[in-house]
């Protein structure tokens, strides 16, 4: 199983607050609270979708009831399916307009970023030396920057560790394809999978397994017709 889950953002217009509710009171207390304090009204819904994709899918999967379902962080905040044994791993990204989920029976990590402009300080003082003189060979800057960023985002979660990862200490060749480690001082070999095709952004997978992802885009409004018919 190697399968990336990606959700478009609604517009706010779009969002049922009375389902959003409804939503709230399935999930944990830990997580209603934290969702609740954002101001933003996208970024409890990004928060919330992205929480519905990992849900759904387990019970879809697995055959799980939802209030049995319990969920834990690592040391590094690296998110985990703590009730079930279910050698099920899982990783989250969003930005700006997509909710992004990877799942894997192996470890696995993901990264989606709206392509922005190339920032020359950011690549100099935290990427390694040979990201560097691959990046000043690019006619496009702005996209190699950015498919460098998540191609190595999506490493350090695939480690769980996230930032405690330096961005220096490894490299990666994303001239390649697939793209590949250039160094690492890990004692790994994943396969990393780069998404063509999301305009305006880049999105990124490393994954200890060798199989090709599977790609799904959700409409928010049947995810969450769906995850709620399932609970009640």
């Amino acid at each position: 199983m190697k399968e990336i889950i990606l959700v478009p953002l609604p517009n706010s217009y779009e969002w049922d607050l009375e389902k959003e509710k409804l939503i709230l009171e399935s999930i944990s207390e830990d997580k209603k609270n934290r969702l609740l304090r954002f101001r933003d009204v996208k970024d409890r819904m990004r928060g919330l979708l992205a929480e519905i994709i990992i849900r759904e899918t387990i019970l879809n999967e697995y055959l799980a009831r939802n209030e049995e379902l319990v969920f834990d962080i690592n040391e590094f905040g690296k998110p985990f399916l703590k009730s079930h044994d279910l050698n099920l791993q899982y990783s989250v990204s969003h930005s700006s307009e997509w909710i992004v989920v990877a799942f894997s029976n192996h470890s696995i990590g993901v990264d989606v970023e709206r392509i922005r402009n190339f920032d020359l300080e950011i690549a100099e003082s935290f990427f390694a030396t040979e990201e560097v003189h691959l990046l000043y060979s690019e006619a496009d800057k702005d996209f190699s920057f950015c498919k460098l960023w998540t191609l190595k985002e999506s490493y350090m979660k695939f480690l769980g560790k996230g930032f405690y990862e330096k961005l220096d200490s490894f490299a990666i060749d994303y001239t390649n394809e697939p793209p590949s480690l250039i160094r690492s001082e890990n004692n790994d070999s994943p396969r990393f999978d780069f998404l063509e095709g999301i305009s305006g952004y880049c999105l990124s997978i490393c994954s200890e397994s060798l199989e090709k992802p599977r790609y799904c885009v959700l409409n928010h409004k049947k995810l969450i017709h769906n995850f709620l018919n399932r609970i009640n």
